[in-house]
């Protein structure tokens, strides 16, 4: 029973990552809508096939960006040398 504030404590801190995860979640899906809107011209279903290819589209490319980013901070590091990173 000592520990019961921590517990909670360590509860509440769970609850409010998940709340801000989905937060999170929600905002990248109302962006995706309001771009696959403007795309299309009009309001689409999340559920269509064009919306579900055009999502596989920008993730492929969010990926190729951040690996074009960490390939650039490594080159970056290599020029920089191993003293000066800091």
């Amino acid at each position: 029973m000592s520990r019961m504030p921590q517990f909670i404590k360590e509860y509440n801190t769970r609850l409010e990552k998940a709340a801000e995860k989905e937060r999170l979640q929600e905002t990248k899906r109302r962006e995706l809508l309001e771009e696959a809107r403007d795309y299309f011209g009009y309001s689409i279903d999340p559920r269509d096939a064009r919306f579900e290819e055009m999502k596989l589209r920008k993730e492929e490319e969010e990926k190729k960006l951040a690996k074009k980013k960490k390939k650039e901070r490594q080159a970056l590091r290599l020029t920089q040398g191993p003293n000066t990173t800091k």
